[in-house]
């Protein structure tokens, strides 16, 4: 296992320390951030029902499944520890009101880009923050009690950020996460068929999606959906999460990217690979992530313009390592 007995042993030193503990994730979660913010909450109100314990942030209408976000004020944050999961850097904290908590804590498992926090236990090895989590009980079983409870909010992340152990970012420590939290009567049925279901408007938006998609040498495509389209479709954009993936059944497709028109006129980018590291190509368009699922945003349409013709660039540059690789 990876995780250092002694960050361990100073998480534990501060959930100890205070009677108020707050717990943040980043804007628009996925699986993995709610599963780490929510588990993380059930498993110290199991094992200190003395303690307070919050999650916090916008409700995502989507993962509402996975559990409710609580209401709190500012002034809960006096005297607070406050916890921030499966977040890499300070901007993409859901609700700054963080920075009024006593004590900072980062919990992560994305490439370190921003050291923040008065303890940081950042871990790129894990597939996710929830498997980083499980790590931890099961490297120190003293640390916390598991419930069923927990043990589905973490399981589900697992599944969430490892596309259903399909992508590369799963390894057998993932796959020992998962037996691990398999042994509180975790639901893999009711979890894996939820991950998997659509409404009908969402299936109709998937037909629209696959007409309009974008191919383009040297192995891209990319999908655009405007504000008109959304309202079209009756879609939330954190509801078009579901389709990012779209492209990756295509052979002749090795990185794509799905373009959502912000309420403003700007626009978020959502990247994905199946070999090119996209992540640094993510942070020059204000973004950032893994080396095959990134985030970025857009300006305008020739900001969306030069991002294509950067990331042509980047699959090129991986044909041609691979190619020479072969």
């Amino acid at each position: 296992m990876y995780i250092l007995k002694q960050d361990i042993e100073n998480l534990m030193s501060y959930i100890h320390q205070y009677d108020r503990i707050i717990i943040h994730r980043h804007l628009n979660p996925d699986p993995d951030a709610i599963g780490s913010q929510l588990g993380l909450k059930e498993m110290i109100q199991y094992n200190f029902p003395h303690k307070e314990v919050y999650a916090v942030g916008n409700t995502a209408e989507t993962l509402q499944w996975m559990g409710e976000m609580d209401r709190i004020h500012q002034n809960d944050y006096s005297g607070s520890l406050v916890i921030i999961t499966d977040t890499a850097n300070r901007p993409r904290i859901d609700d700054d009101r963080y920075i009024h908590g006593d004590c900072l804590i980062k919990i992560d498992h994305h490439p370190l880009v921003d050291e923040y926090g008065d303890l940081s236990l950042v871990y790129p090895q894990a597939s996710s923050t929830c498997e980083l989590i499980t790590q931890m009980i099961q490297q120190n079983p003293s640390m916390f009690r598991m419930n069923h409870a927990a043990a589905s909010l973490l399981y589900a992340g697992i599944v969430g950020d490892t596309g259903r152990f399909m992508f590369d970012n799963t390894t057998e420590s993932t796959f020992e996460s998962a037996s691990f939290l398999m042994q509180y009567e975790v639901d893999l049925f009711k979890i894996h068929t939820t991950f998997n279901t659509l409404s009908f408007p969402m299936l109709k938006f998937q037909s629209y999606l696959l007409d309009q998609l974008n191919v383009s040498e040297p192995g891209i495509a990319w999908m655009k959906i405007t504000q008109e389209v959304l309202q079209k479709f009756d879609i939330t954009e954190e509801e078009t999460n579901a389709f990012v993936n779209l492209p990756s059944v295509l052979a002749e497709v090795y990185a794509w990217v799905m373009l959502v028109e912000q309420k403003d006129g700007t626009w978020r980018m959502r990247i994905r690979s199946k070999g090119p590291v996209i992540n640094q190509l993510a942070a020059k368009y204000d973004g950032g992530g893994h080396p095959k699922a990134s985030g970025a945003n857009a300006a305008n349409e020739d900001v969306i313009n030069q991002f294509i013709e950067d990331l042509k660039e980047q699959v090129q540059y991986y044909l041609n390592t691979f190619e020479r690789s072969e």
